[in-house]
């Protein structure tokens, strides 16, 4: 009887130990971060020959501060981001159709070293800024059209031969954490929304 209960406990402890294997298996490399988030990105953020701080739509639009909606999905180690352009004057928002580009990602979520990183790469853009790749002397052509902006900076547009996408940035690092509330904090910067499933 003794020898029974000892087989008996055994046998429960190896059953117990496997199923705790099992689930830490599957569990082991699994992205505790899973869900659709919603942030806004400033676009085109740089300094200036005199050391002032510049943003896209400056010279075209200053009183508009321009940012892409971005949309974070996350499933797995799987990561879809969507950047769509949205700007704000006067507190209205206004969604663009075409200035500030659309851009499209597709990469992985990694944890290291308990840090969770997101890794995007360029899928494809639309209305994404172009670079002039011409050699030629650009002081023989003449402009294609000359225009003034709102705040009386005058633009010449010249004819390029060849042009290539500039976007953004082919490649995408954030780092991420969620919030206690459930939320995205990107870079320690930035919080993005977490969308409730409908």
């Amino acid at each position: 009887m003794a020898i029974q209960n000892l087989f008996m406990v055994k046998l429960y402890s190896i059953i117990f130990f496997c199923i705790v294997l099992s689930t830490t298996i599957k569990t082991f490399g699994q992205n505790k971060i899973d869900g659709t988030f919603v942030g806004l990105l400033r676009i085109d953020e740089w300094t200036d020959e005199k050391g002032k701080k510049r943003y896209y739509g400056d010279d075209f639009e200053p009183k508009s501060q321009w940012y892409h909606e971005t949309t974070l999905e996350i499933k797995n180690d799987s990561v879809r981001a969507d950047k769509i352009p949205v700007s704000f004057r006067n507190g209205k928002e206004s969604y663009s159709s075409s200035d500030g580009g659309f851009y499209y990602y597709k990469g992985i979520i990694k944890n290291i070293n308990g840090k969770d990183t997101i890794y995007l790469k360029l899928l494809y853009c639309d209305y994404c800024p172009q670079i002039a790749l011409d050699d030629s002397d650009i002081s023989k052509k003449k402009p294609v059209s000359i225009y003034t902006s709102d705040n009386g900076v005058v633009h010449k547009v010249y004819e390029a031969d060849k042009y290539v996408n500039a976007p953004d940035k082919e490649y995408l690092h954030m780092r991420v954490e969620l919030t206690i509330d459930g939320n995205l904090l990107i870079d320690n910067k930035y919080i993005f929304k977490r969308l409730l499933k409908k």
